[in-house]
């Protein structure tokens, strides 16, 4: 049995990767022998100040961090992209602030995104097997067709 600082970190983990309720239980009970209630999970949850919406976020904080995406290697990035990235991040903020963000930090950005004229990066390889690029179609997997292919770019 966990004690109780484990269980709120446990719960606190769970909570910020995005697993719904009935999941945060399963992992719980199967994962850590803790088993609880659905009531008590959101009773608990409520105790420890977690939110899903309308968290408390600093936006000089979050126009730091989108600047930083938008500098690095996704910036070709949309908001849908860059929200996910900071929600991965750990940090919980509207789309729509994201967006606007986006709009103040690359205007530019925007509109090539708007209007599909967005010009991917050129690079130039020393040579065969210099640079690989592999990707997956997972579709089918379920049905015993997982697709994968590498080409040598």
């Amino acid at each position: 049995m966990a004690d109780a600082q484990q269980e709120e970190n446990l719960i606190k983990e769970y909570f910020s990767k995005g697993f719904e309720y009935k999941e945060i239980i399963e992992f719980l009970t199967k994962n850590h022998s803790i088993n609880m209630s659905i009531a008590t999970l959101k009773r608990r949850i409520k105790v420890y100040g977690l939110q899903r919406k309308n968290a408390d976020y600093d936006i000089d904080v979050i126009t730091e961090k989108i600047r930083t995406i938008l500098d690095g290697p996704g910036c070709i990035a949309g908001y849908r992209h860059v929200w996910h990235t900071l929600k991965l991040q750990g940090i919980s903020v509207p789309r729509s602030v994201v967006q606007h963000l986006i709009k103040q930090l690359d205007p530019e950005g925007v509109e090539q995104r708007k209007a599909h004229k967005l010009r991917r990066r050129t690079y130039h390889n020393r040579g065969p097997n210099d640079v690989w690029h592999c990707d997956g179609y997972d579709k089918l997997k379920p049905f015993g067709f997982p697709i994968h292919a590498c080409i040598d770019g």
